[in-house]
């Protein structure tokens, strides 16, 4: 493999596995370099330059001890950002601060990759992921959405809870969780109860999204990219998030769209400013498919595995842009 190839910088974690493995070998095939960065490594196990003499300036990684000059990237794919482990070596007092200067020298050598293809960019990708802002932006795209309250109210709660028969249900505004693990109470969407208003007093110290509960036939993910949507399709009707499911309950299909859904569906990642996206739909018997939110760096893995979907091979392509595809 040639030293002078174009350098694709893979942004992950350390737990990260199969789709990143899989869209670092189609970008080889594809005659672009993969570097992968885990960015929850402590700042010990990295290394980060910057220089300016007045008249320019230079910034580089050291990635498994090569250096990365920030001028031989050609393009980044924003798999997952984290904050870097804290070194235990370091007095508590100053873990925080030590990480706050990492993570600051970091989005300096990310900025000097200006001339890059992101998918997606960081910025980007912290504005879209306002589910409040998503939720507008599919209206305003002509996507149906459900009925929806966002309140630290508990009185507004009820209110809306008994407005809507007892058929609600709950979720964060952000997750608490960075896994697909099976997870506590609201962290993933909830069936909202009786037992659950009564107990939410801290409501007022978190607001929360609550909706009214669809009737489902089927949910969808698409992993959307560049314009194109790879759908994999569910039947877990009685679950209120189909990440609670166990294996036996969750078995994909290969699901489909409109064209007019396609075109709502373009209309509203390019609003976003997003080229890659996980975006959840409900099916229900009637009228086009209700949209739930988008993840920017949401997980597809399970549908290529699961249905032999081609999306690492759209992914790779993207990264490199259609001037370099082969």
């Amino acid at each position: 493999m040639s030293d002078d190839q174009p350098i694709a910088l893979l942004l992950t974690h350390c737990q990260d596995y199969y789709a990143v493995d899989l869209v670092g070998e189609t970008l080889r095939r594809l005659g672009v370099r993969p570097v992968r960065i885990d960015t929850d490594l402590p700042s010990s196990r990295s290394e980060l330059s910057f220089e300016t003499d007045g008249n320019g300036e230079s910034h580089s990684i050291v990635v498994a001890d090569e250096v990365i000059d920030a001028r031989s990237v050609c393009a980044v794919w924003t798999r997952q950002i984290r904050a870097p482990a804290t070194d235990d070596q370091l007095q508590a007092e100053y873990r925080d601060g030590c990480t706050r200067n990492v993570m600051t020298a970091r989005d300096g050598f990310f900025g000097a990759l200006e001339h890059a293809r992101w998918v997606n960019g960081i910025g980007g990708i912290r504005t879209a992921s306002n589910k409040i802002h998503q939720l507008r932006t599919a209206r305003a795209a002509g996507l149906r959405v459900p009925v929806t309250l966002v309140t630290n109210s508990p009185a507004r709660a009820r209110a809306f809870f008994d407005a809507h028969g007892g058929n609600v249900v709950a979720k964060l505004l952000v997750n608490l969780s960075t896994s697909m693990e099976r997870a506590s109470f609201f962290v993933r969407t909830t069936n909202l109860t009786e037992q659950h208003l009564n107990s939410l007093d801290s409501l007022r110290h978190c607001p929360m999204i609550f909706q009214e509960r669809l009737a489902k036939k089927r949910e969808l993910r698409v992993a959307y990219v560049a314009g194109e949507a790879f759908v994999g399709a569910i039947r877990a009707s009685d679950l209120p998030d189909w990440r609670l499911g166990s294996p036996e309950e969750i078995q994909w299909s290969r699901g489909d769209l409109s064209d007019e859904t396609l075109v709502r569906l373009r209309s509203l990642m390019d609003k976003l400013g997003l080229v890659y996206g996980a975006i959840d739909l409900i099916e229900s018997d009637s009228g086009p498919p209700v949209f739930l939110e988008v993840n920017p760096t949401g997980e597809w893995g399970m549908l290529q595995k699961s249905l032999d979907l081609p999306i690492a091979e759209a992914l790779a392509k993207a990264l490199i842009g259609p001037e370099a595809r082969s």
